[in-house]
């Protein structure tokens, strides 16, 4: 009978611990949902992060993405904030802030939050884009011209286009 028990005590401590090792973190949960393509997908993940982590970086940017999805943009901003409060290097808030900044024409504040998100990470490619359009809409051409050259050279097909066209 002890053995009984001690086989079934041991089996349940391994589905235990094998589920607890089979998930995925809230890190890894946000990283696929940035770069899938598949808008059900990025939901269906950023739905979990808010189930599972809805006070780390993770589920604040979360919260603000869902906010914005309800075309609820100064709202929004609390929570990114938040997010970057939590984790001074999440490069993803800050782009995505910026974006929200945009929509609120306020430019002053998406250039800056931009180019914290390209000081962390300055490979993406995304964020020299939206600068770059942003000074541009704000009259300054040649920092428009050259982030909009940056983006194009890290391959923004988009940023490449408009560097044809407004900057030669």
């Amino acid at each position: 009978m002890k053995r009984i028990i001690l086989a079934i005590i041991l089996t349940f401590t391994f589905l235990n611990v094998s589920t607890v090792f089979s998930q995925e973190t809230p890190k890894e949960m946000f990283e696929k949902s940035w770069t899938t393509t598949d808008d059900a997908e990025k939901l269906t993940l950023r739905e979990k992060i808010l189930e599972t982590a809805p006070d780390t970086e993770y589920g604040m940017f979360c919260k603000g993405w869902f906010l914005v999805r309800n075309e609820e943009y100064k709202s929004s901003l609390e929570y990114f904030s938040k997010a970057i409060v939590l984790n001074d290097k999440f490069w993803q808030a800050y782009h995505t802030r910026a974006n929200v900044y945009g929509m609120l024409k306020e430019t002053q504040s998406a250039i800056a939050d931009l180019t914290s998100a390209i000081a962390i990470n300055p490979d993406y490619a995304d964020s020299y884009y939206v600068r770059g359009a942003t000074y541009y809409s704000t009259g300054e051409k040649n920092k428009g011209c050259e982030d909009l050259l940056k983006a194009s050279k890290l391959g923004n097909t988009k940023a490449a286009e408009l560097a044809e066209k407004y900057c030669r």
